[in-house]
């Protein structure tokens, strides 16, 4: 009985081990038996077991997951706020990019609207409106010069060399070229003035103004290998440094003559009682000394256009104001270069011109008078032979 009472024993246990293997999967284990022992030990105040769990970690088990289901929920919410996000973040900078479109398509429209607006101001203020009609509405020489526009083309009246000459605009818009520049040249030298012309030759091009800084002597050497003068051009270029500066020694004695005349006839307007007697001798020498700087100033232009249109080629033109920017390209600077390469006779010497008289002179530089009247258009690509025309 003790033995069987043992092996009941042991058999509770083995199976109350094997409950928790998870194999085993019953709902609840009763310790209940048919055998007489048993229900003997249960009357001696042994209790029946209490139903057990089948798995005793089964709770920890499902914790865990709810644990884990907890952490992984806020996870997945950050995801998804991100990736909404970056969404919302890419159609802003769309939106961005079409209103920054919208915006240079805007101001493109203001420019072009601005734009015709400026050619319809231009084109209404060519021809006159009621608001000048009012304007000029108690100038009789308008309403006379708008009265005769309708029934006659418009003219230009041009004073050249104090001399009036009427021209219609149809008219002039039918001139050759060779005279249309013929006639810009007169207006041009007659509106000249020889101070502006001496500024302009002392200025530098970058600035727009007469500066005290000029080119240096090292520059124009390097200008005259630059321009690759052919030994024609050099001996015309000399040829023409002889002529100008005995032509210009002529006019400069007879200014100090004029000078002196007029320094002696000041003097006797002072002393004499009657001084009016003198005045018009003082009248004529100014009237004298004024024409003799006309005439040098003529020179000057005149030997200008001979170096520069004549001798020198558009190509050789080109590359000297390219090689002296910014400083003006100068005739006087370039002679001296020349001059002293060469050996020629100073200014002071050519001015004095004890070799020539002064009719020589002066007939030498009208032979530099026809060189220029033959010149034209189809010789500024060329070199055109000054000592051909001397001879």
């Amino acid at each position: 009985m003790l033995q069987s009472g043992a092996s009941e024993h042991a058999q509770v246990d083995a199976i109350a081990h094997a409950s928790t293997a998870p194999e085993f999967r019953p709902i609840a284990l009763w310790r209940a038996t048919a055998d007489p022992l048993f229900d003997s030990s249960a009357s001696s105040g042994i209790t029946a077991r209490q139903p057990v769990d089948e798995y005793p970690g089964s709770a920890v088990v499902g914790g865990s997951k709810r644990q884990n289901r907890a952490r992984s929920a806020p996870a997945s919410l950050e995801r998804k706020l991100e990736a909404k996000v970056k969404d919302v973040e890419a159609q802003l900078s769309q939106v961005n990019a079409q209103l920054a479109q919208l915006r240079h398509q805007q101001q493109e429209l203001e420019i072009q609207n601005q734009v015709l607006e400026n050619k319809t101001q231009t084109h209404s203020s060519l021809s006159p409106t009621a608001e000048d009609v009012l304007l000029w509405k108690g100038d009789a020489a308008w309403h006379e010069q708008a009265n005769s526009s309708h029934d006659h083309a418009w003219a230009l009246n041009l004073t050249v060399r104090q001399n009036d000459c009427y021209v219609t605009v149809n008219d002039l818009c039918q001139l050759p070229l060779a005279k249309l520049t013929k006639l810009y040249t007169v207006l041009a030298v007659s509106m000249h003035n020889p101070n502006l012309l001496y500024k302009l030759d002392q200025s530098r091009m970058d600035l727009g103004c007469a500066v005290q800084e000029t080119a240096s002597d090292e520059c124009f050497r390097r200008l005259v290998v630059a321009m690759s003068y052919s030994k024609e051009q050099i001996q015309d270029l000399l040829h023409l440094r002889r002529l100008f500066y005995g032509r210009q020694g002529v006019l400069d004695r007879q200014r100090r003559d004029l000078v002196g005349k007029l320094s002696s006839n000041e003097a006797m307007v002072m002393t004499d009682s009657p001084p009016q007697s003198n005045y018009s001798v003082l009248t004529s020498i100014s009237h004298e000394l004024r024409a003799n700087a006309a005439e040098e100033h003529c020179l000057r232009l005149q030997c200008c256009c001979a170096c520069f249109r004549g001798i020198h080629t558009s190509k050789q033109c080109a590359t000297g104001m390219v090689h002296m920017y910014p400083f003006m390209l100068q005739r006087g600077r370039l002679f001296v270069e020349l001059a002293a390469q060469i050996g020629e006779p100073s200014v002071r010497e050519l001015m004095t011109g004890l070799s020539k008289s002064d009719a020589q002179h002066m007939a030498d530089w009208q032979h530099v008078v026809t060189y220029l009247d033959k010149l034209s258009l189809n010789h500024l690509d060329m070199h055109c032979p000054l000592l051909g025309i001397q001879q």
